[in-house]
């Protein structure tokens, strides 16, 4: 597809791919989906420039019902690092966890700096939430590479809107040296957008500084997708940016785009950009 030579190098394999734990606690990966373990996984990837992700909850269970890493935070950061991992979402789901949201995460943070000065490889850390209002956004920056702003996404262009309002609200959080705030995931090439909606989804998270993470099915994906998820000049737009995302300077009706449900106005995004700190 020529998408990894535009950047696209991160492979993240989300829920499912944990059964149990051991009797000291380490993580079992699922042998019937993947026989060889996560270190082969990872070495595969590796050997063709790309990286390797995986998913995990900070609570006692994952979204669909699989070990989460609450009071285990410490024996899969060191897994982790073990297999080669280079990114991990850290979903926020049922069951036990920590007072603190952050504990979680910071004892990850903790685990990956270590990792960091064990191997010199770092692993980014995704998380959620942090959304507009939280106190998080007075610390996030010092735990989390990227953090998810809103709820989870959906390929219909309301949805689209809702996430990006709420990541351009939390523009002064995020940039160099700091994160990124995440939207959540490409809806491009999923049912429920229009060509013209997809290549505005696509648009507006390389203005808003997003990270670019496909959730399509990329087998099966058509030229027209490949085409939107690879446009250059778009993905120059956002490393351009370096970091500093467009955010809603005025709100006022766009033409031919019809208000909101309640009459309230659709914003009008416009990147101006500011010198990094």
């Amino acid at each position: 597809s020529g998408l990894r030579d535009k950047g696209y190098d991160y492979v993240n394999i989300d829920d499912c791919w944990q059964v149990g734990r051991e009797s000291n606690g380490t993580i079992v990966v699922d042998p019937a989906r993947f026989p060889s373990g996560m270190r082969a996984v990872a070495d595969w990837l590796h050997a063709r420039a790309l990286r390797f992700g995986v998913y995990t909850s900070a609570t006692a269970s994952t979204c669909q019902g699989r070990p989460g890493s609450f009071e285990f935070e410490a024996v899969d950061a060191a897994a982790y690092c073990a297999w080669g991992v280079d990114y991990l979402k850290i979903d926020r789901c049922s069951g036990a966890s920590w007072p603190e949201t952050n504990q979680s995460w910071r004892l990850f943070r903790e685990g990956f700096d270590a990792c960091l000065d064990a191997t010199g490889r770092p692993i980014f850390e995704s998380v959620e939430y942090c959304e507009p209002g939280d106190a998080c956004a007075d610390w996030i920056g010092g735990v989390a590479d990227s953090w998810r702003t809103s709820t989870d996404i959906n390929a219909n262009w309301a949805s689209v809107l809702l996430n990006a309002d709420a990541a351009q609200a939390m523009h002064a959080v995020a940039g160099p040296g700091r994160g990124w705030n995440d939207p959540d995931m490409l809806e491009v090439g999923n049912a429920g957008l229009t060509a013209t909606e997809a290549r505005s989804h696509f648009s507006l998270w390389c203005v808003l500084c997003a990270p670019l993470l496909i959730a399509t099915d990329l087998v099966r994906a058509t030229n027209e997708t490949l085409a939107i998820l690879g446009n250059e000049r778009l993905i120059a737009l956002e490393v351009a940016l370096l970091g500093a995302e467009a955010h809603c300077e005025a709100l006022a009706p766009v033409a031919g785009l019809q208000a909101r449900p309640g009459g309230a106005p659709v914003p009008r995004l416009e990147a101006r950009r500011s010198p990094p700190p």
